[in-house]
C-alpha cells in the first residue's frame, strides 16, 4: 500500500518534469549556449575569427557605425585570406583586435552566452531530475510490499528531493510533498520490520507463518528476566513488549544478557544500543565479535558505542529507540565479517584502522573491492595501499574519475599522498582552483600564485584544498565561468545519459591498455607522454580515461569520431577553443587514410 503510494508519487513528479523538460527544450539552449562560447573564443583568438559571425550581426544588434566598420574589417580580412601570397603587414592583426567594434562584438557575444548559460544549466538540472526520477521509479517497482526501501534508495531519494529543481512551484506545497514522501518511506519500512519479526518468529518455532502470531517469551518470563539482571520494564509501552516477545526467545535473551554482563556493569542505561544487543544479537554474532575483541585488541563496549550496528543480525533488523514510530536499523555484520579479511588482506592493522576510520568496517564490502580493482587498473597495486593509502579513500563512489582529474591538473602525486581526496568529486571547486592556479602561473611566470604549502612543499595550501571557502574566487557555482572552462558536450543530452549508463554496466576487466584499434595506437605512439597521460593539442588528458571508456563503448554504433572526442574530453577542464583543437584534431586522425579512416 505504501509503497504503490510512492510509486504514484514519484511517477507523477516524472511526468510533470519530462513535460518542463519539453517546454525547456523548444528553445535548443545547449546549441546556443556552446555556440555562443565558441564564437567568443574564435573572434578572440584567430586571425579569421571575426569572418565567422558574418550573417550573424543582428543577433547582436551592433550599431550601424560598428557595422561599417566591421564591414571594413572584413574586406581586409577576405583580402589576405583568398590571397596566399600576400602576408599581414606589423601590427594589423594587433590593430583589428583592438578595434572598437571587435571589443564590442566580443563583449555582446559574451552577453549572449551569458543569457544561455542560466537557460542551459537549468535544462541540464531538469534533464538530470528526469534521469533520477526514472531510476527511483525503477528502484521502487522491484520491491514488493513486504521490502525495505533501503539506505542506498533512501539517500538517492533525500540527495533528489533537497536538490531538485522546482519549477513555479509553491515552496510550502513542494515542503507538504516532501514530506508525505518521507512519512510513507517510513511507514514501508515499519511494516517491512514487522513482516520480518514474523519470519524471524516462523524460523525459531520450524513452521510456516500463519496469521496467529506466535509468542517466542511470554510477558510474565520478558519481565522475569530483565528484573533477574536489574531491569524494571513494566513501564514500557506494548509496542516494545510485543517487539521483544516476537523477536527474541527467553534463550537468546538471557543469552544477550550474559554477554553485556560480561562486559558492562548492569544495570546500565536501557539506551537505543542496549536495546539493540539485547534484542538483534545471536550466538553467532557474539561468537565472532568476541573472537575478534581478543584477536585485535579492540573492547567490547567500544564495537557497542561505534558501530552498533554490526551486533544486529541479517534477520533481526531492529527500531533504533523505544519511540514508536522509530525507522529500523539495518545490519552491517554481513559487510562487517568480509570487510575485515579483506582490510587485513591488504596489509591494514585492524586496530589502528578501526581506531582512525570505524565507518569503513560497515561500508559496502562491494564498493570496498570495486574500488580495490579500479586503484589496480591505474597501476596503484593492493599490495601497496597500506603503506601511501588511507583507508577512507576506499569509500570514494567516483574513485576512477578522481584520479583522473587530479591526473589532467598535473597532481597525481598530490592525491597519493593524501588518498582522503579520492573523495572528492571530480568537479570539486578545489579541482578547478588547482586548473585556474596552474593556467595563471603559465601565463604570470613573473607573479605566480603559491600553491603549495609552507611548511610540506607536497601539500597544497589553504587557498586550493578548502572545499567549502570561496577562495581565489572559485566556488561550486560559479567554477566554469571563472576558469573559463566548458561542460564538453559531444553529443545531445540523451545520448549522453545513455553513454553514461553504458559506462557504468561496462565494468572493463581485461587489460584495456592492449586495445587493438588504429585509433588508439595512434594516440599511443604520438600523445602518449608518460604511463597516465596523453598530451593532446597542449592538453594533458588521463591515458586511462581514455583506454577505459574507449573499451567501454567501441561497440557503439556513434561514429567514430564523435566517440573518440567524447573519451579524450569527458569531464575534462578545457576551454572552448582547446575543445575545437581537439575536434579537429580527432576528426584529422579518423580521416587519415594511412591511420584506418576513409579513402
Amino acid at each position: 500500500m505504501y509503497l504503490n503510494k510512492l510509486i504514484e508519487i514519484f511517477k507523477d513528479l516524472e511526468v510533470s518534469t519530462k513535460n518542463i523538460r519539453e517546454f525547456l527544450k523548444s528553445d535548443d539552449y545547449f546549441a546556443n549556449y556552446n555556440n555562443y562560447q565558441e564564437l567568443t573564443e574564435i573572434v578572440k583568438s584567430t586571425n579569421y575569427g571575426l569572418l565567422e559571425i558574418d550573417g550573424r550581426l543582428a543577433e547582436l544588434n551592433l550599431t550601424p557605425e560598428e557595422i561599417q566598420a566591421y564591414s571594413s574589417i572584413k574586406k581586409v580580412l577576405l583580402a589576405f585570406k583568398n590571397n596566399h601570397v600576400l602576408r599581414y603587414p606589423n601590427g594589423l592583426l594587433e590593430q583589428i583586435r583592438n578595434a572598437h567594434v571587435t571589443k564590442s562584438i566580443i563583449e555582446k557575444l559574451k552577453e549572449k552566452q551569458k543569457l544561455y548559460q542560466s537557460k542551459y544549466q537549468k535544462y541540464t538540472k531538469i534533464v538530470d531530475d528526469c534521469d533520477t526520477l526514472t531510476k527511483i521509479i525503477t528502484e521502487l517497482q522491484k520491491l514488493t510490499s513486504n521490502d525495505y526501501i533501503n539506505p542506498d534508495l533512501m539517500t538517492l531519494i533525500s540527495d533528489f528531493l533537497e536538490n531538485k529543481e522546482e519549477y513555479n512551484q509553491d515552496q510550502e506545497q513542494v515542503f507538504k510533498r516532501n514530506n508525505r514522501i518521507y512519512k510513507l518511506i517510513m511507514e514501508q519500512n515499519i511494516e517491512a520490520y514487522n513482516y520480518e519479526l514474523k519470519q524471524v518468529m516462523a524460523e525459531r518455532t520450524h513452521r510456516s507463518y500463519t496469521k496467529t502470531q506466535t509468542e517466542l517469551i511470554t510477558k510474565d518470563e520478558l519481565l522475569k528476566v530483565f528484573n533477574q539482571y536489574g531491569y524494571d520494564i513494566t513501564n514500557l509501552n506494548n509496542e516494545v513488549i510485543n517487539e521483544f516477545k516476537h523477536s527474541i526467545s527467553k534463550e537468546d535473551l538471557i543469552n544477550n544478557f550474559e554477554f553485556l554482563k560480561k562486559h558492562l556493569s548492569l544495570p546500565t542505561t536501557m539506551d537505543s544500543k542496549t536495546l539493540t544487543i539485547i534484542c538483534g544479537c545471536n550466538g553467532e554474532i557474539i561468537n565472532y565479535l568476541e573472537d575478534f575483541s581478543n584477536k585485535y585488541g579492540i573492547s567490547i563496549i567500544k564495537l557497542m558505542q561505534v558501530t552498533p550496528n554490526i551486533f544486529i543480525s541479517k534477520r533481526n533488523s531492529i527500531k533504533s529507540n523505544l519511540e514508536k514510530d522509530s525507522i529500523p536499523i539495518q545490519s552491517a555484520f554481513k559487510d562487517f565479517v568480509p570487510n575485515v579479511n579483506l582490510i587485513e588482506s591488504l596489509g591494514y592493522n585492524i586496530y589502528d584502522s578501526y581506531s582512525t576510520c570505524p565507518s569503513v568496517f560497515t561500508y559496502s564490502n562491494s564498493t570496498l573491492k570495486n574500488n580495490v580493482q579500479s586503484l589496480e587498473v591505474y597501476g596503484i597495486k593492493k599490495d601497496k595501499l597500506a603503506k601511501n593509502f588511507k583507508l577512507s579513500g576506499l569509500k570514494s563512489t567516483e574513485i576512477l574519475s578522481t584520479i583522473d582529474a587530479f591526473i589532467e591538473v598535473g597532481e597525481l602525486d598530490y592525491l597519493l599522498s593524501n588518498t582522503s581526496r579520492l573523495c572528492i568529486s571530480y568537479d570539486s571547486p578545489m579541482l578547478y582552483r588547482l586548473y585556474f592556479v596552474k593556467k595563471y602561473n603559465e601565463s604570470h611566470p613573473n607573479s605566480k600564485i603559491e600553491y603549495k604549502s609552507k611548511r610540506n612543499p607536497n601539500n597544497l595550501s589553504n587557498i586550493i584544498s578548502n572545499l567549502e571557502d570561496n577562495t581565489l574566487g572559485i566556488n561550486s557555482t560559479n567554477a566554469l565561468e571563472r576558469t573559463n572552462t566548458i561542460i564538453p558536450q559531444v553529443f545531445d543530452v540523451d545520448t549522453t545519459k545513455n553513454i553514461e549508463d553504458k559506462i557504468k554496466e561496462n565494468n572493463v576487466t581485461y587489460d584495456f591498455t592492449k586495445i587493438n584499434n588504429p585509433y588508439i595506437t595512434y594516440l599511443e605512439q604520438n600523445n602518449k607522454v608518460s604511463n597516465n597521460a596523453y598530451n593532446i593539442c597542449g592538453v594533458i588528458i588521463s591515458r586511462f580515461k581514455v583506454l577505459r571508456l574507449y573499451a567501454s563503448l567501441s561497440n557503439m554504433s556513434s561514429s567514430t569520431d564523435k566517440l573518440l572526442l567524447f573519451c579524450i574530453t569527458y569531464h575534462s577542464k578545457i576551454t572552448a577553443q582547446e575543445f575545437a583543437h581537439m575536434k579537429e584534431y580527432v576528426e584529422s586522425i579518423v580521416n587519415e587514410p594511412l591511420i584506418g579512416g576513409r579513402k
